[in-house]
């Protein structure tokens, strides 16, 4: 398969790089069915396999969502999605922008759990963090 390496979809960045860091979610329990009939993809054809949301405020950024065309690729089970990244080394996906909702909204709809963690890049590489003591911040009691 070739393909250019421009095209590759990569990890997440900042403008400067501050901050950077790791993501992760959980969906609901159709999956991601939801979110495909939320924004109006055919869950049938395509499978969704990433979110990419960029911008400046979470209402208003650029939404994308990445999805394998099981038609077009033959691509329909893990096995065989597998067996696609073993032989060509990459799984082409199709980029959706996503008009008319929020990404807030959007993610909403698809993700039960979201958990994301942002650590300065004046940290040294590789440096580990430890929790030594909790607090709270503008805790107006019961």
């Amino acid at each position: 398969m070739n393909f250019d390496e421009s095209d590759l979809v990569t990890s997440a960045y900042g403008q400067y790089g501050d901050f950077a860091g790791t993501a992760a979610s959980d969906t609901h329990g159709g999956g991601t069915r939801e979110l495909a009939a939320k924004i109006g993809l055919d869950d049938d054809r395509y499978w969704i396999v990433g979110i990419d949301v960029w911008g400046n405020d979470l209402a208003t950024a650029r939404l994308n969502i990445l999805a394998v065309d099981r038609q077009e690729t033959g691509i329909d089970s893990y096995k065989t999605l597998e067996a696609h990244h073993r032989e060509s080394g990459a799984i082409p996906v199709v980029e959706f922008l996503v008009h008319e909702m929020s990404a807030v909204d959007v993610l909403r709809v698809g993700l039960k759990r979201l958990n994301f963690q942002l650590l300065s890049r004046s940290l040294p590489d590789g440096a580990h963090l430890y929790v030594h003591e909790r607090s709270d911040l503008n805790y107006q009691g019961d």
